[in-house]
């Protein structure tokens, strides 16, 4: 059988997970990574260093071709993508939108892992959106993308459950397990000639946007509930938090309980082992 060639696409430390996972499927002869599209080097740190991005250092490690550029409407980023004679390109978390002429060059298109059971939570940030709108399940999408954003066909789905205290990071963990496994089973079905692309359902799409910190204070007008689901979505950044005296202080963890409180919300009622209670 021959193998697939792949570009992959990414820049983040999920990226990366699935690069290397594409590396374990190279070794055993069913793909062959031909190229990587990252974005460019960023500084970083109290000394704004320039660093590389998880998925450079693979590239590099693994001494595979790699392009960096923070812009895909480029000649010279279409003839490269052309000169790799790709089947197909993979996407997870890269932030550059392909455009038309380079998502016909690959024979099997351009492929996009999303972490939401597509149309739900289309945009940057499903993961945070699931959890800060109660949903009860999430999913990871593969899907055949086009020039929208994650407006593309469906190749492939699975779900799971959101639990009742759901974290950014215990759910974040649940799709990058699910995905790496989905991942296989896609392009499996590829090699066996057995694609079977669904139409998303415009009339139930839903999109999440950029977080941002101001997106993380919290009014104490909200409910508690909302308040709790604040805390878990943006459990690792942007972090809840609100100010005492113009002093900030960081929630990392709440619990919504069923008592009533005869005073204003936002009220420290006690103090203990370091602990606030409000």
């Amino acid at each position: 059988m021959k193998k697939l060639r792949i570009i992959f696409a990414g820049s983040s430390y999920f990226s990366e997970m699935h690069l290397m996972n594409f590396l374990k499927l190279s070794k055993k002869k069913l793909i062959k990574i031909v190229g990587i599209l990252t974005t460019c080097d960023k500084p970083s740190g109290r000394g704004y260093r320039i660093s590389f991005n998880p998925v450079k250092k693979v590239a590099k490690q693994h001494k595979i071709d790699c392009i960096q550029s923070n812009t895909l409407h480029s000649e010279a980023i279409y003839d490269w993508i052309v000169s790799k004679k790709s089947d197909i390109i993979m996407v997870a978390q890269y932030s550059l939108i392909f455009p038309k002429e380079i998502l016909e060059v690959p024979r099997f298109g351009v492929w996009n892992i999303h972490c939401s059971l597509l149309p739900r939570w289309r945009g940057p940030s499903p993961i945070q959106y699931s959890i800060l709108h109660g949903d009860k399940t999430s999913g990871v999408s593969i899907v055949q993308m086009d020039v929208g954003v994650d407006t593309g066909k469906i190749v492939h789905q699975s779900c799971c459950s959101i639990s009742e205290k759901e974290t950014f990071s215990s759910l974040y963990y649940k799709l990058s397990k699910i995905s790496r496994s989905l991942v296989l089973e896609s392009l499996k079905i590829l090699l066996e000639g057995k694609i079977n692309l669904k139409d998303q359902d415009e009339s139930i799409a839903t999109y999440s946007k950029k977080i941002d910190k101001n997106m993380s204070k919290i009014s104490w007008s909200s409910s508690a509930l909302d308040i709790d689901r604040g805390v878990r979505a943006f459990q690792i950044w942007p972090i809840s938090y609100f100010e005492v005296s113009q002093e900030v202080v960081k929630v990392l963890q709440t619990d919504v309980i069923q008592e009533y409180v005869d005073c204003d919300p936002g009220t420290i009622l006690d103090i203990s082992e370091g602990m606030e209670r409000k």
